[in-house]
């Protein structure tokens, strides 16, 4: 598959479910896919970590981080030349999230929202 690709274009929108892959293994080749368009990446069937500093134990339930590809918004909707992460955690985990997103460099851009 190529980005621009006509038979791609025909599919669009689609979902591809890959299951029990390492992290860091299809990420770049969906890039390459979606180009310069819209799209998404979600992961999910883990468990977010116990913080033993916030008093925090693991928690199984309501881990998914989400990826918008060009896009600030987890429904697409308005084109962006960067990429937006969304981290999926129960509501009053705003500590664990945070946390999590200082473990890769990053820092939350926005206040927490309720949702799906």
């Amino acid at each position: 598959m190529v980005a621009g690709d006509p038979v791609v274009t025909e599919l669009l929108p689609l979902t591809l479910v890959l299951e029990d892959l390492p992290a860091g293994s299809v990420e770049e080749a969906i890039l390459d896919v979606v180009g310069s368009g819209p799209g998404s990446v979600s992961w999910h069937g883990f468990s977010w970590p116990a913080v033993p500093e916030l008093g925090l134990e693991p928690r199984w339930k309501d881990a998914y981080v989400q990826i918008s590809v060009h896009g600030h918004e987890v429904g697409r909707d308005t084109p962006t030349p960067d990429h937006t992460v969304f981290i999926h955690f129960r509501e009053g985990d705003v500590a664990r999230a945070a946390w999590l997103a200082r473990q890769v460099g990053l820092r939350p851009i926005g206040p927490a929202e309720c949702g799906w």
